[in-house]
């Protein structure tokens, strides 16, 4: 089973997903993106990864293709099934 490090809250957290929603918002233009989890509550002591939600009303292909390969980009595996199209 892997280890799970949680830290003390991290002041740069917020910077962090700034930049990130920056650059989603480059690629999908009209998207709500939302940073979540225990990154995103000031204070907390949390697991040192960025959770964001990209939400689109209507995903279509280009923006599938888009998350793709930010998350390709960023060495990152999506955890929802945007790379398989669903």
């Amino acid at each position: 089973m892997a280890r799970i490090t949680v830290s003390g809250p991290g002041p740069g957290w917020a910077a962090a997903f700034a930049a990130e929603r920056d650059r989603l918002a480059t690629a999908l233009h009209g998207a709500a993106i939302e940073h979540i989890g225990s990154t995103a509550v000031p204070g907390l002591p949390a697991e040192p990864i960025i959770d964001i939600v990209a939400g689109l009303p209507e995903p279509a292909a280009a923006d599938i293709a888009a998350l793709t390969a930010l998350h390709a980009a960023a060495g990152v595996r999506p955890r929802s099934g945007w790379a398989a199209g669903e």
